[in-house]
């Protein structure tokens, strides 16, 4: 066992590889949002918050900065191609919502409800995704399966996006920690290249590697996730198909015939992180362990393992406002581990 974590953690040290495949129907929530803006770090921020608190296999929270100190050009092209007017803006896949600092509170359900019914939904393309660090550069290998034919014309894109960004943000400070930053597309077009062009058939595939050099400071110093999202294009206008996000330097999926990935769920609840998962297999030992990113252990809790759902909470009172990983251990074999944001 201390082997297999002494490995694990070698891989986060230097960011060597990380690999997660999906065939969930996902849904892309987009925030516009600018650094100068006091209602972006208001009630944007808190319904942002609200967002990242559900299910994040069914969803993913983008901030496209198009404005100011996070400003980036793909953000701009994205939110603009969506009609975007002001800021704050919430997108539903490419659709913007009617929300506001009345409504935000009450809209949240009805983000939720969206999501939990797109993510019911059978996926056109599903996604396996591979990441390589080299120096400053990262290589996004992203192999494509079309799950039912598909007739029109599609585009993949391929972005860096960055969490636990220290940045100013008006409303809440010079060290606002920023999640989900739309940083870059590694093709250099804001909508990636074509991959379909005509029509699809049941089971083709398509393959795509992109290597970006980035800026700023070390990446494995940092917390970069790599997302690729399937567009349909439709004359000018791009349509959200699917998506899927892997992090930098982290495996998305481990030992998931021993635990169910897509029930996995670690939520910040006060000063405890709320776990909660299924198991496939009985088992007779379990426990969880929480460690930094340095590898250090913070705390080992045993719980009884159950069949169906399990439920374990985890004090993280001394870690708040950083990311650490969660290994699960069953019968001193480790089931998954994954990286976490305390809030």
């Amino acid at each position: 066992m201390r082997s297999i974590l002494i490995l694990f953690f070698l891989a986060i040290s230097f960011q060597i590889f990380a690999q997660g495949t999906s065939n969930r129907q996902r849904t892309l929530i987009t925030k516009r949002t600018a650094t100068w803006c006091p209602l972006c770090g208001g009630w944007g921020w808190d319904m942002a918050k609200g967002i990242e608190a559900f299910n994040n296999e069914d969803v993913f929270l983008l901030k496209a900065h198009y404005s100011g100190d996070l400003e980036t050009q793909v953000a701009i092209d994205i939110t603009n191609n969506w009609n975007a007017a002001y800021q704050p803006e919430f997108f539903i896949n490419e659709e913007k919502q009617d929300v506001g600092s009345s409504t935000w509170s009450s809209k949240l359900q009805e983000f939720r409800a969206e999501i939990e019914a797109n993510s019911k939904n059978d996926a056109k393309v599903s996604f396996d995704i591979k990441t390589e660090v080299n120096g400053n550069e990262i290589t996004a290998d992203v192999d494509l399966e079309f799950l039912s034919a598909v007739a029109g014309n599609y585009n993949l894109g391929i972005y860096l996006v960055e969490d636990s960004l220290v940045n100013n943000q008006a409303g809440r400070g010079s060290s606002a920690v920023h999640n989900g930053v739309l940083r870059s597309t590694f093709s250099g077009l804001s909508f990636g290249g074509s991959i379909v062009s005509g029509s699809a058939d049941v089971g083709e595939m398509v393959n795509r590697s992109l290597t970006l050099e980035v800026d700023g400071g070390p990446i494995e110093d940092r917390h970069l996730r790599v997302l690729a999202i399937v567009w349909k294009v439709d004359g000018g206008n791009y349509q959200v198909e699917n998506l899927h996000d892997v992090s930098v330097g982290l495996s998305a999926s481990t030992y998931t015939s021993l635990i169910k990935e897509d029930d996995f769920k670690a939520i910040t609840v006060g000063n405890d992180l709320e776990l909660s998962f299924s198991l496939l297999s009985s088992m007779k030992s379990g426990r969880v362990e929480v460690y930094q990113m340095n590898g250090q252990k913070i705390i080992s809790k045993v719980f009884k393992p159950m069949l169906d759902q399990n439920n374990v909470s985890i004090p993280v009172a001394n870690v708040k406002g950083n990311f650490v990983v969660v290994s699960v251990i069953g019968d001193e074999n480790l089931l998954i581990s994954k990286k976490v944001y305390i809030e």
